[in-house]
Parts: C-alpha cells; structure tokens; sequence
C-alpha cells in the first residue's frame, strides 16, 4: 500500500473490496495516515468488527460508506426531531432498505447510541410478483416467494420497527415507508402532525423538484420544505443527482473535506452491522436475544 501511495497527494482513499478484505487494507491506509471511506458492512463477522477496531478503533481517519442517513428525506426528518417538533421520540419504524442500512437508520431517528438492546425478529416466505432488477423487468410476469423479515428492537423505553421483503429495493408493489412518534408529534411519511400552544397541527414535508411540467431551471431536487423552513437544500445545485446519488456525494465530501462536520463512524457502523446479525440470529433461532457491550460501544454518541 505505501508503493502504491509514495509520492501522491491523496486525499482520501475508497475502499470497495468484499468484506472480508477489507480489514488489513483500512487498518494500512490508517497507519499511513491517509482517510479512507470504506463500504457497507467494514467487517462480515462480530469477531471481525473486533478486530477491525482492535485494529484502527476510533480514529478520525475512518469513515464508512452508508449513505442512507445522508438521503434527503432522512436529514429533513432528523432536523425536525432535532429541533423538538415531535418532543420525546418513543419509536420509530422503518420498511425502506434491509440489514445494517435499516440499523443506521433506525438507531439514528429513535435516538439510540450503543445501549443494550433486545432483538425479536421472525422470518417468513411470502409471495410477491416480480419487480424489475439491476438489468431491467422480467420479460414475463411472475410470483416468486421472497423472504420477509421483520424485527422489533428495544432500548430502554424506546422501540423500533424493521420491516422488510427480499427484493423490496426495485419492486414498485413494496413502498417505501418510515414513520417516527413523539411524546408531542409524529410524521408518517412526509405527513407531520404535532401539537403547537395547545392546538393540534399538521402539514406535508414539500418536495420542490426542478425540470417538471414547464420548469426550466434544469432537473433534480431544489429543497424540503416544512410550513415556512427549509429542512433541506441540496448541496450540488444543477447536477441532477438522484437522491441515493446525493447521499453517497455526500459521504465522499465528508471524508474529503476537513471543514465537513464528521460523517458516519466506524464505531455507527460496527454497531448496526452487529444488530442486522442480532436480526438475522433472532429469526433463525425464533427467539428473543440481547445486545452486549462491544469494543466499539463508548465510541457511540
């Protein structure tokens, strides 16, 4: 790795390996002192989480890859959770995207650092009519059993909900779907309903999308409004990036430039791949287990 970085001026490496190669390439890159943005999941096993952060631990070099947190729509929703407008968070539920992606996301929005955890997941085949996948629509139509799983996890007096079928990421007939509840609040959706000076409100998450219908001002997405305040603007103007493609521009930034504030940590991202392997255990086993303390637990907010 040092022949391969003599003499350049890198600023940041990007580790896309299986990952089950990666450990040696990070912990080298961080022993050069070089930043380095790794894939999803850093390690496959719990005892490779360890080693991996017996390895490098908390340096301020590694960042990981995982783009969802970054998605506009969840940035939106985290400002709002910020900013108290749902008041105390209970629970959140999510049937978005699968495994440890599914745990950042949950983590983050009901508000759970590396607490232990009890894990409940069940695990059945369901049938569903074939969506399209990365090389386009099946030429003829057809219903395939898909693997649905879904979990419930609880932290202390807050839970959160995991739902998702095999394939869900291309087929149009499983949506997308989030919601998160507050003690003053909840949002469904891009729904918000919350209580103001005694009274109950409510009022839609905007989506103000450029190059639809008669607009010229070029394709993409502008901002998320919320009432009067912009919860998000995107941060490549005119570049007509996807959503996914916004997120994933933005962890790239953040490993890249050191005014960024600190994107997603190996410590975020060792916890939610050890909780998606609670998950997949639960289901296995059908039974009820609990998160322990890892290595990596003080590391998290």
């Amino acid at each position: 790795m040092a022949d391969l970085v003599n003499g350049s001026q890198v600023d940041a490496m990007v580790v896309s390996v299986p990952p089950i190669a990666a450990a040696p390439i990070i912990a080298d890159l961080v022993r050069l002192r070089i930043p380095v943005l790794t894939e999803t999941p850093p390690a496959p096993t719990l005892d490779g989480l360890a080693d991996l952060w017996k390895a490098v631990g908390d340096s301020p070099l590694v960042m990981v890859a995982e783009q969802h947190p970054y998605l506009p729509v969840f940035v939106a929703l985290q400002r709002l959770i910020d900013q108290g407008v749902l008041g105390e968070v209970s629970s959140a539920s999510i049937s978005w995207t699968h495994e440890y992606h599914a745990a950042a996301l949950l983590r983050r929005l009901a508000g759970v650092g590396g607490e232990g955890s009890s894990v409940t997941a069940i695990r059945a085949s369901v049938p569903l009519v074939d969506g399209p996948d990365r090389s386009g629509w099946p030429e003829l139509p057809a219903v395939s059993q898909r693997e649905h799983v879904t979990a419930v996890l609880r932290t202390g007096d807050r839970s959160a909900l995991y739902d998702f079928t095999e394939t869900q990421w291309f087929n149009p007939l499983r949506r997308r779907q989030v919601s998160v509840r507050g003690s003053h609040g909840e949002v469904v959706g891009s729904d918000v309903t919350w209580t103001a000076g005694g009274e109950i409100m409510s009022a839609p998450i905007v989506r103000r999308q450029l190059g639809l219908d008669g607009n010229l001002e070029g394709t993409g997405l502008d901002r998320l409004t919320w009432c009067s305040q912009t919860l998000y603007r995107n941060p490549f103007p005119g570049s007509g990036l996807s959503d996914e493609e916004i997120a994933i521009a933005t962890c790239l930034v953040n490993i890249t430039n050191p005014d960024h504030p600190a994107g997603y940590s190996l410590a975020d991202a060792c916890e939610d791949r050890y909780l998606s392997l609670l998950v997949a255990e639960s289901a296995d086993r059908e039974t009820q287990l609990i998160s322990r303390a890892q290595p990596w637990s003080a590391a998290l907010v």
